[in-house]
This record gives structure tokens, sequence and C-alpha cells, in this order.
């Protein structure tokens, strides 16, 4: 069914203020990474010849380019990332006593390759089942406004999804979370084009951001994905009854 002249306009009002969203208000790097896959995705899949798919994303990959290497807040955010892996050395120091080292992972960047690095090691140690649902403590720093102080202590959430799971189900849990996008992936890709573009393109965001944020144990974010596989299904089975 053809959309009317008013669903076209709110669709492109909504995608409006996704944008202002993403780059303005909350200017999360997490975002910018999903526009630049959905674009490139849904210009992929729409276009209809070669010639056009390779133009439309030369022009995003360009667009891209100059946002992130010019002057403006969205490309200070990406080289913060740079720049924040830098200056974090691995690992954090022994003992509680928090050190000027240690304080240098206290940023969003830095978090992260303290808890890949915990986690990659307690991995190894049991590569093959994990240590069990709920048996995840990685190294962290906090903040304590109580006595203004920073604290070592542990953490259940690594922000990388194939980490955490690798650590509860070792091999085998990583294993299990790549199949369930890859089957959410080939489910949505069977739907009529439209539905299928916008599934299938959340699918592969969600398997990308899981490197970099833990989006099945996060509430919002698991709540969203529950939702998604549940139309998926329902709306395969509905095709598939229909005469």
């Amino acid at each position: 069914m053809a959309w009317t002249r008013n669903q076209k306009i709110m669709a492109v009002i909504c995608c409006l203020l996704s944008l202002i969203e993403i780059f303005i208000v909350s200017n999360q790097r997490t975002g910018y990474v999903a526009v630049i896959i959905l674009s490139l995705w849904f210009l992929g899949m729409t276009l209809p010849t070669w010639g056009r798919k390779v133009a439309a994303g030369v022009t995003i990959l360009g667009l891209a380019f100059v946002v992130l290497f010019t002057h403006n807040p969205i490309s200070q955010r990406v080289d913060e990332v740079s720049y924040e892996w830098q200056q974090c050395q691995l690992p954090l120091t022994e003992g509680q006593q928090v050190t000027d080292t240690d304080l240098a992972c206290f940023t969003s960047i830095g978090l992260r390759k303290v808890f890949w690095y915990d986690g990659l090691d307690t991995i190894s140690a049991a590569w093959l089942t994990g240590y069990g649902m709920g048996n995840v403590s990685l190294d962290t720093l906090a903040y304590k406004e109580s006595n203004q102080q920073f604290i070592k202590e542990k953490t259940q959430n690594p922000h990388n999804e194939y980490i955490l799971q690798g650590v509860q189900l070792g091999v085998i849990g990583v294993l299990l979370v790549v199949a369930l996008f890859s089957l959410a992936f080939s489910e949505a890709m069977q739907l009529k084009k439209k539905r299928s573009l916008l599934y299938s393109g959340i699918v592969i965001v969600y398997a990308v951001s899981c490197l970099y944020n833990s989006f099945l144990f996060d509430a919002l974010e698991s709540l969203f994905f529950v939702l998604l596989l549940a139309f998926i299904i329902a709306e395969r089975a509905f095709e598939r009854e229909k005469p």
C-alpha cells in the first residue's frame, strides 16, 4: 500500500526530529554510527542500479568525512575516541589505591577499554562454557559523591554484549548472540520490502552497536529489541497464512 501525503510528511518530520536528537541534543556517538549504517543500507537496497548505489554511498561517506574532519562538535566527539583510548594504559594498577594512571581511564572510551581487557582475560580462563549466567564481575572505576573520591569496584556490564555473553556462557554464548542476530536478519529480509528494510536495518545496527554497548543487557534497548523480534515473528506468520 502506497503512503498517503500526510504519512510521508509525518515520516519526514520524525526523521528530522531523530537527526536533531542524535546530532544536536544528545550528541551520542552510537547515534552517529546508526545513522551512517541505516543510510548506507537503505540506499544500497533501494536504488535501482549499482552506479546510483555507489554514488549515494560515496556522497554519504563524503559528507561524513567533511563533518568528522572539520572543526565542529561532532568531530570533537569523534576525536575523543582516539584520545581517550590512547590515554588509558592497561592493566589497572594492583590494589585498591587509585593512581593517576588509573584516572586516565575514567572516560567513556577508557572504561570500555578496561572492561574489554578484563573481559577477554576472564573469558580466556573459561572460554568454552563461561562462568554461568549472572556471574560477571569486571574491574572498573567509580566516583563516590559521598566522600568525593575515585574508587575501584566491580561491574556486571562490560559495554560489549559479545564479551558479556562470553563471560557468562563462553564461546557458546557468543555464537548464540550471533545466531540471534543472524536469524532475526534472515526473517526480516523475508518480509515485504518497506518493512524488510526497516527491520533488517535495525538488526544490523544492533549487531554493530553491541560491539561497544550491552544492548541486550540494557533495559530500554533490550525491550525495544524484543518488540522488534515480536513484530518480525508476527508479520512473518501473518504473511505465511495469507492465501
